[in-house]
């Protein structure tokens, strides 16, 4: 049975499925059998599978980043956007028939669930990403993809906050304060990403970081601009497609993000703690 660990966001747009990518684009290259896994997705930006079924286009490029074949169970539950202001439900790649998304919430966990159990007998660590904030307080009650998912595997997490936009130590701080004791003893970590300038300017700063959440910083990652396609439209700048994006090498992309991050994330400390897990 595989190990793994859950990469958390305070926000959506800070960075974590970068974070995602380059963690296991970095355990790929140190020669585990690596699988990235998001319980649910939302988003309009679909990948066609061979046999028919559909997942996010950002599962297929963390597929790509764990040098695997895109496999349903990497993203179970997907829900897209459609117009009126519902979502269609995806559960397993194929659509499916529901009134709302709370009659079927609970099979949709179970389901997703599930499929993290099967890769994990498949692959040696499995990177879970969750989505938005773990801490949206009128939702976490129907939440299957941050804390709900977090607790019922028992998996270390790490908090990434996004120091770019302002407000890190707060967004940290206050997304942890927010979780319940349960909650907070799975946090094993805090990365602090998209910082201007040479990271170790926030020497002081990590320190700080480290008193006032008593959990250790374990990256502070450059700001980096990636040549991927974007998941979703809360992005900085243009929105990276496929179209825009024609002729960028995707592989190499990744790897020479891979090679950044390295320089600033500490990556055996992190295996310690997939090793030891909860």
């Amino acid at each position: 049975m595989g190990k793994a660990i859950m990469v958390m966001g305070t926000a959506s747009g800070v960075g974590k499925s970068t974070v995602v990518l380059a963690l296991c684009r970095l355990l790929k290259e140190r020669g585990y059998n690596v699988a990235s896994f998001k319980a649910q997705n939302i988003t309009d930006r679909l990948h066609r599978l061979p046999d028919g079924k559909v997942m996010a286009t950002s599962s297929r490029i963390a597929a790509l980043a764990c040098g695997v074949e895109p496999h349903i169970d990497m993203a179970p539950v997907l829900l897209r956007p459609s117009e009126g202001g519902g979502v269609d439900v995806f559960l397993h790649g194929d659509q499916i028939e529901a009134t709302t998304f709370d009659e079927i919430r609970s099979r949709l966990f179970d389901e997703a669930f599930s499929a993290y159990e099967r890769l994990l007998k498949h692959h040696d660590i499995v990177v879970i990403e969750g989505a938005g904030s773990p801490v949206e307080l009128n939702l976490m009650e129907q939440d299957i993809v941050n804390m709900n998912f977090a607790r019922r595997a028992g998996v270390p997490a790490l908090l990434v906050g996004d120091i770019h936009r302002g407000g890190v130590y707060a967004s940290i701080y206050g997304t942890l304060a927010l979780l319940t004791p349960e909650e907070r003893a799975l946090f094993k970590g805090v990365i602090v990403n998209k910082f201007r300038g040479d990271p170790a300017l926030f020497n002081d700063g990590r320190g700080i970081m480290e008193e006032v959440t008593e959990l250790p910083v374990w990256g502070v990652l450059p700001y980096t601009t990636v040549s991927i396609e974007d998941e979703d439209r809360l992005t900085e700048g243009r929105l990276k497609t496929s179209e825009s994006l024609a002729g960028i090498n995707e592989e190499e992309a990744i790897h020479q993000l891979a090679i950044e991050i390295e320089k600033h994330l500490d990556v055996t400390h992190l295996m310690k703690i997939i090793d030891k897990g909860v």
